[in-house]
């Protein structure tokens, strides 16, 4: 296909570098028994004969410079940038290579400046002579040139954001002859429309770059316009105390297109009304169909008559009483009045009695509507003083608790003590306390707690008795006749916190207590028990919380 080969055909060629930007090419043709080597000149396209024979059939070949390349220097690129009026001066930048492996090459323009990069920047428009020699003494030589592009000038048109609706416009026209002009706004995407939607106000950074890679870095601005507030007049009208009874009403301009008004961030109204207002600082937004606008309006609070408070108070007797009393009492201020007491229902009542000790909250509402806070103190009475004494005898093992007897006096008789959840009046000697420490308290005559006194009811302490122990009969006769009924054990006075069981021959509980004085009458669940011997197991918690256990046997007899 490229050039005729007359008496020849060709399994592969061969290039062989014969110096700088040189190459030879020789074809290998198959000859009687080897391979004959034809050298080609291939810029003519001729044959210039054989110039040996190999006695080897050969079909192919390979060299360094199979690919065509010519040893010594090539230059693959050039690339150029201008020179920019009044910005960047121009720029050379050379690739180039060379067919001989591991060599250094140096790079030259007119003759004066060089370097290993192949970078030359800071050029002013004009032809440059460039030179690439390589470290084995091949050299190549081309002209490169750079432009003198004139500066980029440009106008611009903007219109303003309005109310802050990304409506603002610019349109970029250049002035200067250039071409493939394109754009960008705030450091976006170049491109080529020269109109640009949807910007903000303020200052917006604009570039422009042309064909040959100039740029004009430059700004403009977007103006934000707001137009006057839509309102010709706002009425208000003042409200009583914290009540929500002011109101604004608003009367628009003209063609002011609103599309509705809002008030504290609440509900958008298509009316210009807004009633039940408390009194202060209201946000109000009007939306046009332009703008979104945003004011303060004052409902002023007209003033107030404050009222004197005052009480006639009742204390309580004790602090466990609810006889207390409060009447309120009001002076000035804007009559009539109605009264809330311990954050009740208002009313006209001013008298609240049967009141416990304590703090309560008081409410005065005027004709107006206004509200007074309060809190009035109902104390209890000063207690008087009062001397107790007392005098104990011990509790004796087995039989029904200590005595004791306790004397208060003061100004407040008669007086009262409480102990073992039973009420005695002082001076009188009472029997039967368990064994123990009391907390007793010391009530007067008009039943309040007066003084509180540590009283302790020792246990007897006599030679050869054990209190902590229980007796159970041995046998009982359930016969009805009064007399050995009941099977009930007996314990010492320093037994309690007991459980007291019955057992029949199985090991099954027949009967159960634990309160003092009960006892088995023979019986389980309505049916008489034969008669025989039964089991008995009494088990209680000591003072040291040590667990007890009795246990016997008793025989029923009928």
């Amino acid at each position: 296909v490229f050039m005729e080969t007359t008496g020849f055909g060709f399994y592969g060629l061969i290039n062989i570098p014969a110096g700088c930007n040189e190459n030879k090419v020789y074809g290998i043709s198959p000859s009687g028994n080897g391979s004959d080597l034809v050298e080609l000149d291939l810029i003519n396209r001729k044959i210039i004969g054989k110039v040996c024979s190999i006695n080897v059939n050969v079909y192919d070949a390979a060299s360094i410079t199979e690919t065509g390349e010519v040893r010594g220097v090539n230059i693959d690129n050039i690339s150029i940038k201008p020179q920019c009026t009044e910005t960047n001066l121009g720029e050379i930048s050379i690739v180039a290579t060379s067919a001989t492996p591991f060599v250094q090459l140096n790079y030259t323009y007119n003759n004066n400046f060089s370097n290993s990069t192949g970078v030359f920047s800071g050029l002013v428009a004009g032809n440059y002579r460039i030179k690439v020699t390589s470290s084995d003494g091949c050299e190549k030589d081309t002209i490169a040139t750079i432009k003198l592009v004139e500066k980029l000038r440009i106008s611009t048109t903007t219109s303003p954001d309005t109310c802050g609706k990304l409506t603002g416009v610019v349109t970029i026209n250049t002035l200067s002859n250039h071409s493939g002009v394109k754009y960008s706004v705030d450091n976006a995407a170049y491109v080529a429309n020269n109109i640009f939607t949807g910007l903000n106000s303020g200052q917006k950074s604009l570039k422009v770059i042309e064909t040959n890679g100039c740029i004009l870095d430059t700004s403009f601005i977007i103006q934000d316009f707001t137009p006057p507030l839509p309102i010709e007049e706002i009425l208000v009208r003042e409200a009583s105390c914290s009540l929500p009874n002011g109101s604004i009403s608003i009367k628009f301009s003209t063609n002011s297109q609103v599309i509705g008004v809002r008030l504290d961030n609440g509900v958008l109204h298509t009316t210009p009304d807004f009633l039940n207002l408390t009194g202060g600082s209201h946000q109000l937004e009007i939306i046009t169909t332009t703008c979104l606008f945003d004011t303060i309006i004052n409902i002023p609070v007209q003033p107030v008559e404050e009222p004197l408070i005052k009480y006639e108070i009742q204390p309580v007797d004790c602090i466990n009483k609810n006889n207390g009393a409060v009447q309120i009492q009001i002076f000035g201020g804007v009559p009539p009045y109605r009264y809330s007491f311990n954050s009740g229902l208002f009313s006209s009542n001013n008298l609240y009695q049967k009141l416990p000790y304590g703090s309560y909250p008081v409410s005065i509402e005027d004709a107006k509507g206004c509200i007074f806070f309060d809190t009035v103190m109902v104390p209890t009475k000063v207690v008087s003083p009062v001397n107790v004494q007392w005098n104990m005898l011990p509790a004796d093992c087995w039989q029904a608790g200590g005595k004791l007897t306790l004397i208060a006096t003061g100004t407040e008789a008669p007086y009262f003590f409480k102990i073992n959840n039973h009420v005695y009046q002082t001076g009188k000697q009472i029997s039967g306390i368990p064994p123990g420490n009391y907390i007793t308290q010391i009530i007067n005559g008009n039943n309040c707690l007066v003084d509180l006194v540590n009283i302790i009811i020792t246990e007897q302490q006599l030679p050869g008795v054990v209190c902590d122990t229980v007796y159970v009969p041995t046998g009982f006769t359930p016969n009805g006749d009064g007399k050995n009924d009941v099977l009930r054990p007996t314990a010492g006075s320093a037994i309690n916190n007991f459980i007291f069981r019955v057992f029949n021959r199985a090991g099954q509980v027949i009967f159960e207590t634990k309160e003092n004085g009960k006892g088995w009458n023979g019986r389980f669940k309505g049916i008489d028990m034969p008669q025989g011997t039964y089991v008995w197991t009494f088990i209680y918690i000591g003072p040291n919380m040590q667990q007890k256990v009795f246990k016997g046997t008793t025989v029923l007899i009928r």
